[in-house]
C-alpha cells in the first residue's frame, strides 16, 4: 500500500486493531523507510477482544491493558515518530475522521460478524475514492464472521480475496469536490 501512496501529497493510513504491534510495526518501517508523507493511525482498546481467553489472559498479565507492550514494542523498533495511536474502540474512533479522509484502512479487529460488519460500515465512508479497504482471516475457518460480513457488505463491488486477506478498491479516482463524492453505494 505505501508504494501506491503519491510521494508529493499527504496520505492517511489507519489500522483497525493493533494488539502488540506486529502489522502496526511492517506497516510503520515501511513508511519510514518510503519518506513518503503518509500518517498512519492505529486504532485499539489494547484491552483484548472479548471472549478471546488468550487476549484476556495476556490483557491480566499486562494488569489491564496490552497498550504499555504494544508502545514498547514501537520504541524498541524506533518507529514511535511513525504511528499515532488511537485508545478507542473502533465505532468510536471513526467519528474522529473525516468523510473521504483516509487512503488505506486495514480491518484486523474482533473477527465477530457483527464486529467486522460494524468495523466496514463505520470507516468505509472514511476510505476516499480510489483508497483501499482491506482486511485479514477471510478464509481463515476459524473467523467465518469475516468472510461473511465482507461477502454481504461489498458483494456489488470487485475485492482481491485469497485465503488470508481481502481488499476493495473504492470506485473512483482521487479527491473529488465534495458533491462528487456521493458514491450511491449504500455506505
Amino acid at each position: 500500500m505505501v508504494q501506491r501512496a503519491d510521494a508529493t501529497q499527504p496520505s492517511v493510513f489507519i489500522e483497525i486493531g493493533a494488539w502488540m504491534g506486529r502489522s502496526t510495526a511492517y506497516m510503520a518501517q515501511c513508511i519510514r523507510d518510503s519518506g513518503k508523507p503518509i500518517r498512519f493511525y492505529t486504532v485499539d482498546t489494547w484491552l483484548g477482544t472479548p471472549g478471546e481467553s488468550v487476549h484476556q489472559e495476556e490483557v491480566e498479565r499486562a494488569r489491564g491493558s496490552i497498550f504499555p507492550v504494544f508502545y514498547h514494542n514501537m520504541q524498541a523498533c524506533g518507529l514511535l515518530d511513525y504511528v499515532r495511536p488511537i485508545p478507542l474502540p473502533s465505532l468510536t474512533a471513526s467519528r474522529l475522521f473525516d468523510r473521504f479522509c483516509a487512503d488505506f484502512v486495514f480491518i484486523d479487529a474482533n473477527h465477530t460478524y457483527e464486529a467486522v460488519h460494524g468495523d466496514i460500515t463505520a470507516w468505509y465512508p472514511k476510505v476516499r475514492p480510489g483508497g483501499v479497504m482491506a482486511g485479514d482471516d477471510y478464509g481463515n475457518e476459524g473467523f467465518p464472521g469475516v468472510k461473511q460480513a465482507v461477502d454481504e457488505l461489498l458483494s456489488l463491488h470487485p475485492k482481491f480475496l485469497d485465503r488470508w486477506f481481502w481488499a476493495h478498491i473504492r470506485p473512483g479516482r482521487g479527491c473529488l469536490p465534495q458533491k462528487a463524492q456521493q458514491p450511491e453505494d449504500g455506505f
